[in-house]
């Protein structure tokens, strides 16, 4: 599974963390309770879960500068690092 965080992973961004969910938490607690179980569950379920942060791209305040070859790059080199190598594979 991949999923890709934004700064409000990281770091307090009152815009989107002071905000009350229907469940009655601050969407800033509840983002961190639902990014630890998925930390925790999607591994008990046999997946394996690449998070690409933001901060893994270029950018200027938060906001990604996009480079096509640069981005392509970084998301290989990730995905190469999370898949198991085949048996015998000397790369």
């Amino acid at each position: 599974m991949v999923e890709y965080h934004e700064k409000q992973h990281s770091e307090a961004v009152p815009f989107f963390d002071n905000k009350v969910t229907a469940s009655g938490h601050l969407r800033g607690e509840q983002r961190k309770l639902y990014d630890a179980q998925k930390a925790t569950m999607i591994p008990e379920q046999g997946l394996t879960l690449l998070i690409i942060d933001y901060r893994d791209f270029q950018n200027v305040k938060g906001k990604i500068v996009r480079n096509y070859e640069k981005d392509l790059l970084v998301v290989a080199r990730m995905i190469k690092d999370v898949l198991p190598q085949p048996v015998g594979d000397q790369r």
